[in-house]
Formats: structure tokens, sequence, C-alpha cells
């Protein structure tokens, strides 16, 4: 998904402010964690939480997906409604809707 000349090199979708809060500390303190300090980046969260985050993350906002140089849908496995399948199928789902829609 890396397009030339993006508007933001990180789009990160979370399905709630428990998230936001939980990524936060890895967004500020990106030099300690070896991540370029300059780096700009977009949090969006999404208004319907995880099965929308899990299912709608590639047009959710479309418009931000198609500026940016990388995107990352943050969801948790319990309360995605898709506990009973395995993270690697429900990953490479995820990854096949960006591509395809980034």
């Amino acid at each position: 998904m890396i397009k030339s000349n993006p508007e933001w090199e990180l789009i990160v979708l979370e399905p709630d402010k428990n998230t936001q809060k939980s990524l936060q500390p890895f967004l500020t303190r990106r030099r300690d964690l070896g991540i370029r300090p300059d780096l700009k980046y977009q949090v969006l969260t999404h208004p319907f939480r995880d099965p929308a985050v899990l299912h709608e993350c590639h047009a959710f906002p479309r418009a931000s997906l198609r500026c940016a140089a990388r995107a990352l849908a943050l969801f948790d496995h319990e309360g995605s409604k898709r506990e009973q399948a395995a993270r690697t199928g429900i990953e490479a789902a995820v990854q096949a809707r960006l591509d395809a829609n980034g």
C-alpha cells in the first residue's frame, strides 16, 4: 500500500478510546522506540468498535487510506464477533481488504 508523496505516513484505525489510550505511549515516545520522531500519522476511532474495524477497515475512511503510505487496523479478537476464527485467517482477510482498497 505504498503511495508516492503521501499526506500521512501512517493511518491508525482503532475501535475505541481504550485502545487509543494504549496506543498513545507508542506514538508519543517514538524516538525511544526507534521510530522516526517526525512520523506523520493520524489516529481515527471507528464509532462501531471492534467488529466494524474488522469488517470495514478498508472503507473507513477510504479517503484517508488513499493518502497514506501505511494503514494499521487495531481491534480486539474478543469482541470482534469472530472469536472462533484463527488469528491468522482474520489477519489475512483484513490485509486482503486493505490491499484491494488502498
